[in-house]
């Protein structure tokens, strides 16, 4: 999985809400922040991944 990380001037700091909105306008993009406020872009998971990832989802 690839990532892009983007680290954000001081003077930009995305709320909660924000955040959320950025999100839910770019439902195909991944979207985490880390402990430093940067913003991480992930790659969707693939095949596999996902394939993975709904078992495990279907476990909880």
């Amino acid at each position: 999985m690839s990532t892009v990380t983007i680290q954000l001037p001081p003077d930009i700091q995305l709320s909660d809400r924000q955040f959320y909105q950025l999100c839910q306008t770019n439902r195909s993009l991944r979207f985490e922040r880390n402990a430093q406020g940067d913003l991480i872009i992930m790659s969707p998971a693939g095949g596999s991944t996902g394939n993975r990832n709904a078992g495990l989802t279907a476990q909880l």
